[in-house]
């Protein structure tokens, strides 16, 4: 029998004198059955606070093991294997700026690349890349190649780059490149840049820009 349905079963026994004991046990016995506090039953109904956590939760380690899994695999240097160099790897970097000018005309050859060295089973693996800037600026009025062809060519690691602009709108020339797994220019070396236009041709010599 439950405590509370004891104790309303009790109270009536005492009440109707069903139960034989003395007076004063009988008046102390109600005195305390009154007393007692009614028994209720609380259910502890399911907390809406406890899911958004376990959700909050969830989401952050998702978004942790994501950015660890993107950040363990290089996707700019895959290795030939299908790995990426992440281990051990040997990284150079190639920052150069390159700067000259002749009579009429000045121009700058920037170039960044990145090579790395990494391990691939028994081997060393290589991957690159680079980008470059060439910049050729003509020193007059824009009206002296007003109906010409500009042409210009530039020498880099023995490979030639150029190109050619009919009635330029600009005094200035620009070319740019990129590429994967080619070669890094060499800081040491002179960039030779030949122009032709309006019937004069001219060169000029690009040297390092020392940081």
């Amino acid at each position: 029998m439950e405590n509370k349905n004891f104790d309303h079963h009790l109270k009536r026994k005492v009440k109707a004198d069903e139960v034989e004991v003395p007076d004063m046990v009988r008046n102390r016995i109600n005195i305390t059955l009154n007393e007692l506090p009614e028994r209720t039953e609380h259910r502890r109904a399911p907390s809406s606070m406890m899911k958004y956590v376990l959700s909050g939760a969830i989401c952050l380690l998702i978004t942790f093991l994501s950015i660890s899994y993107i950040l363990d695999r290089n996707f700019i240097f895959p290795g030939s294997s299908g790995g990426a160099p992440n281990e051990k790897e040997d990284a150079v970097i190639y920052d150069f700026t390159f700067s000259g000018k002749s009579e009429h005309w000045k121009g700058t050859y920037e170039f960044y690349g990145k090579g790395v060295f990494y391990p691939d089973g028994d081997t060393t693996a290589y991957d690159s890349e680079s980008e470059d800037t060439f910049t050729l600026e003509f020193k007059g009025n824009l009206d002296e190649l007003r109906n010409t062809t500009v042409t210009y060519t530039y020498k880099v690691n023995a490979s030639e780059s150029g190109g050619s602009v009919e009635n330029p709108t600009s005094r200035v020339f620009q070319h740019h490149s990129s590429a994967k797994g080619g070669s890094m220019v060499e800081g040491n070396q002179i960039i030779e840049v030949t122009i032709e236009w309006a019937g004069q041709k001219e060169k000029l010599y690009l040297e390092r820009v020392q940081p």
